[in-house]
Order: C-alpha cells, then sequence, then structure tokens
C-alpha cells in the first residue's frame, strides 16, 4: 500500500512538472521590441514591447568599450589577440576597440575584459555597476561579449546606455564608420586589412547616425542600436528580437525616416504588418 501511495504522488509530481512546463511554453514570446526615443528631452516616439526583459546579444559590446574607456587608457598599449579574423599578433588598446566596436570581434572583447580591472569578473561586475550608475535597472551582465543568454535589459534601458555611449569619443568615431582598416598578420607579413561594420547597410544610407552596434544570438535575434542626429537633437532608436537581418533593416531605415528625418510630417509610414519575403 506505502508503495502504491509513493508510485501515485510519483505521478502526480511528473504530471504538475509536465502542466507547469506547458504553461510556460504557452506564454507568448513578443514579436520583438522597439524604442525611438529623444535622448535630449526623454520623450518618447515609439514604443514597442519596450519594457520587455530580452537578450540583447553584441549590443553589450557598448557597455564592454564604455567601461575600458573610463579607466583612461593608453590607447597604443600593446596586448596579445589570436583571432579567427586578425591572425596572431599584438594589438593596441585602440584598434582592440575597432575590432570590438565594427567587427564586433568577441576575442577583441574577452581580452580587453582580462586587461583592464585586474580580471574579467571584476571587469563585468564593473559593466553591471555601470548600468545601476545609468539607472538601467534592468540591465544585468554576465560576460563582456553578448554571447550569454544572460545579458540582458529591456529596450528602454538600452536607450539609457545608447545614450550614454554618446557621450564618448572614441565610440562615436568608431562605431558609426561603415568601414575601417586595420594592420594584420598574414602568413610573415603584416598587411593592411579594411573591416566591414556589422551595421554597414544602414550607415551608408544614413550619414547622421553617431552611435551604431548590432547584436545577434539565436536566443536574442537580430538587434540593433544606434544613436542618430538631427536638429540640435539626439534619438536613440534600438531594436530587439528581429527575425532576420532584412527585416531588421527594415526596420531601422523606416523608423529613421519616419522618427528621426521625417518624410511625411503627417505621421508615421512604418507598416508593422510588411513582410519583406511576401513580394508586397
Amino acid at each position: 500500500m506505502k508503495r502504491f501511495i509513493i508510485t501515485i504522488l510519483i505521478s502526480i509530481s511528473i504530471f504538475n512538472a509536465e502542466a507547469a512546463k506547458k504553461q510556460k511554453a504557452a506564454v507568448p514570446v513578443p514579436e520583438h521590441s522597439i524604442v525611438v526615443m529623444n535622448s535630449d528631452t526623454n520623450s518618447v516616439a515609439l514604443e514597442k514591447n519596450a519594457n520587455v526583459v530580452r537578450s540583447m546579444a553584441s549590443i553589450t559590446k557598448l557597455m564592454t568599450a564604455m567601461v575600458v574607456l573610463d579607466q583612461m587608457p593608453n590607447p597604443l598599449r600593446k596586448i596579445s589577440l589570436k583571432s579567427p579574423y586578425m591572425g596572431r599578433r599584438e594589438y593596441t588598446v585602440g584598434e582592440l576597440l575597432k575590432l570590438t566596436l565594427v567587427r564586433s570581434d568577441n576575442y577583441a572583447a574577452e581580452l580587453l575584459s582580462k586587461n583592464f580591472l585586474g580580471d574579467r569578473q571584476t571587469f563585468i561586475r564593473s559593466m553591471n555597476d555601470k548600468a545601476r550608475s545609468l539607472g538601467m535597472w534592468t540591465a544585468e551582465f554576465q560576460d563582456p561579449t553578448g554571447l550569454g543568454a544572460g545579458n540582458s535589459a529591456t529596450a528602454r534601458d538600452i536607450v539609457k546606455m545608447v545614450a550614454a555611449a554618446g557621450t564618448y569619443p572614441d565610440i562615436r568615431a568608431l562605431s558609426s564608420r561603415p568601414e575601417v582598416e586595420l594592420e594584420t598578420l598574414q602568413g610573415k607579413k603584416i598587411r593592411t586589412v579594411s573591416i566591414s561594420n556589422t551595421n554597414k547597410v544602414i550607415l551608408d544610407e544614413f550619414d547622421n547616425i553617431v552611435v551604431s552596434k548590432t547584436g545577434f544570438t539565436n536566443r536574442a535575434g537580430r538587434c540593433l542600436a544606434m544613436l542618430v542626429e538631427r536638429a540640435g537633437h539626439q534619438y536613440a532608436v534600438v531594436i530587439l528580437g528581429e527575425p532576420s537581418k532584412q527585416r531588421r533593416d527594415y526596420e531601422a531605415r523606416n523608423l529613421i525616416h519616419t522618427y528621426v528625418n521625417p518624410l511625411d510630417q503627417k505621421g508615421p509610414i512604418i507598416n508593422y504588418d510588411y513582410n519583406p519575403y511576401s513580394g508586397v
């Protein structure tokens, strides 16, 4: 009898656990999150799922760069790097920041985190401290690259990070360039290579983007954070969780045209039901 009761209890526990999983899976995950905000006046032009905490992927690297630059580093200080993109050689801090912000190189971001503030864990704590100082109460950073799903925040809080990044001349100068040049070791020779920005398509179209950072992981989807200037004002544009690069770029150019560089003074032209793959 005792064994029978134990069996029943185990069965009930398993049933409840499975029911909980199904209930959790049934909760719809918002398709994407979008915010457009005038960061000078804190006035919101557009919000969609803005308070949903989501993975931010490599948008993380804006915080990584800020924490490094807060240490007032010598840009000519050399650090050894082995990267699948750039080969193996010593790079200056300035070059590592260039790789981090333009190419979104994870090796460069990791190396920066290990060479400032003593060690990687102290660096990550400083990232979280910086987030709190900016009022990013939903933000959490667990690594300097954004590869981990634990790097997350709401789109509303990422707006604050983008606006803060815009106060750093080095981040403005590097992240907004469609293409940069960098010396790399190929075989036994040092060669100059051209590195395209991960947001090159949009940066080529608009000349008033002053901060730009893309992000992508399977969990986060296609993400983009930008600071765009017009008529003496700065507008933060944040897009999280788009299913494809094409859709993310479509949203980006429409948001800029509608809310920053308006084509139609009567109101928004963006159509969220548009499917770039439907031929419509």
